[in-house]
């Protein structure tokens, strides 16, 4: 979660070495790989490669939408756009 409480969701594997990002450190909105220290905005984009100017290509992850609605996260992770019109209604 960001740090005003909305939920993310991105690749979980570090494009660098595989790492799992769960294994990382979250500080604020950024979350750390804790293989090399890559780190990713809520949005997926790699933000800071330690000791480069520049980020290497495919360095970003994926992000998925996602929709908060009666306790639940609902996730879109395909290749269809996100409609949070079609969740049932509890």
């Amino acid at each position: 979660r960001r740090g005003d409480g909305s939920p993310v969701a991105l690749t979980g594997l570090c494009p660098h070495r595989g790492l799992p990002l769960a294994l990382g450190r979250v500080d604020g909105d950024l979350i750390s790989c804790g293989y090399h220290g890559l780190t990713f905005g809520p949005d997926g984009q790699c933000v800071r490669v330690p000791c480069q100017q520049n980020k290497p290509a495919g360095a970003d992850l994926r992000s998925y939408p996602l929709e908060e609605r009666y306790g639940l996260i609902w996730i879109w992770m395909g290749d269809a756009p996100a409609d949070p019109a079609l969740l049932p209604d509890y």
